[in-house]
């Protein structure tokens, strides 16, 4: 007779699979996730809640500011005058932003710039001085002016060309609310009693960083057709030293421009002229001689 076969028994280190029960998610619920998905991957939404609150913090700023220098500073037209003067010295001053981005994304520097606000607006309740108005009010506007500028800039790169004038209007009805909003709480707070400016300075102010610090912890990190630099410099100009190798009978050295996109032109004895408008990349780069991009 054959010999049974023996039936081995599964050893304590092989692990036996266990049935997996999927648990039904709601539909409800999937929608939810979905939904909040799409706000945090949406660019038109990431620039109105952040131009919603620069403008929340300055308005709520300029609507105090007046009666607050008048009443608890004593400032005359002179003193707020000049007080005007330098709050426009960072508009003056918002170029050099440029040196920022060398070094860091648009989207942290818009970021740090409501920050900025924020903390000018939130300290100026408590110096009714000359010397403190004018340094809180320059706090203030470095963080209006650098928000300003990196708004337009990305809303130019994240923006569609063909849809950008109807969701730069998006972008200018948040800011709207955010004054409309701003102006009823001032009144009824004023209305209410609350009309003690470090209060009033301070909440507008925390507000501000809260929402900025929300806005930074929800929305995730937008790119557009043009890379941001994350602290990395590319070098803009190079010689090809390699072309005179292949062409022992050139004698001359063809200079390569690169460009932060990575095409790379040929500009060969000076003959070579680009159209006077703004060309894309992607489409070619119109030239006299009909010298394509190497």
């Amino acid at each position: 007779m054959p010999p049974s076969p023996v039936q081995e028994t599964p050893s304590p280190a092989q692990k036996i699979p266990l049935p997996v029960q999927e648990i039904p998610v709601p539909i409800e619920e999937t929608s939810t996730r979905r939904w909040i998905s799409r706000l945090r991957t949406d660019p038109v939404v990431f620039l109105m809640a952040l131009a919603f609150v620069n403008m929340l913090g300055f308005a709520g700023w300029q609507t105090l500011f007046n009666n607050f220098a008048k009443e608890a500073a004593g400032f005359t037209g002179a003193e707020i005058g000049l007080s005007q003067t330098v709050r426009e010295i960072p508009g003056f001053l918002a170029f050099t932003a440029i040196f920022w981005f060398m070094v860091m994304r648009e989207q942290t520097v818009a970021y740090i710039s409501l920050l900025i606000l924020g903390g000018g607006i939130a300290i100026t309740g408590f110096y009714p001085t000359l010397t403190g108005l004018l340094i809180t009010t320059f706090i203030m506007s470095v963080g209006f002016h650098y928000f300003e500028t990196v708004n337009q800039s990305l809303s130019l790169q994240l923006f569609p060309k063909a849809h950008a004038p109807r969701l730069l209007g998006r972008v200018s009805g948040a800011a709207a609310t955010a004054q409309f909003l701003i102006y009823g709480t001032l009144a009824l707070l004023w209305w209410f009693g609350i009309r003690h400016y470090e209060t009033l300075f301070g909440v507008i102010g925390l507000a501000c960083i809260a929402l900025t610090m929300a806005g930074f912890a929800f929305f995730r990190k937008f790119d557009g057709d043009v890379p941001q630099p994350r602290g990395k410099r590319q070098p803009l100009l190079g010689v090809d030293l390699g072309l005179a190798d292949r062409d022992p009978h050139r004698r001359e050295l063809v200079l390569a421009v690169r460009i932060p996109e990575g095409v790379r032109l040929a500009l060969h004895e000076r003959h070579v002229g680009v159209h006077a408008r703004a060309l894309h990349t992607r489409h070619r780069l119109g030239h006299e001689r009909r010298v394509h991009p190497v």
